[in-house]
């Protein structure tokens, strides 16, 4: 997802990591952040007006499915 207020972009993926990249420039980008999630948190939503990034996280042995709510920082 492309944050255009805060220049960035958050991916999620099966791994179990939220990528987080700051635009440089229009053909550059570096990473800023690797957070660790739960693995197979692949499904996520950016929600720009409200800051905040969205991400489900499946159930993972003992551990129950759940969403997690991250707030996008300037």
């Amino acid at each position: 997802f492309y944050d255009a207020a805060h220049r960035r972009i958050y991916s999620t993926g099966l791994e179990g990591v939220i990528h987080c990249y700051r635009q440089l420039d229009p053909d550059h980008y570096e990473l800023t952040a690797k957070l660790p999630v739960k693995p197979h948190a692949g499904s996520s939503l950016l929600i720009p007006r409200l800051n905040r990034f969205v991400v489900a996280v499946a159930e993972h042995g003992k551990d129950a499915p759940a969403i997690w709510v991250y707030e996008t920082l300037p």
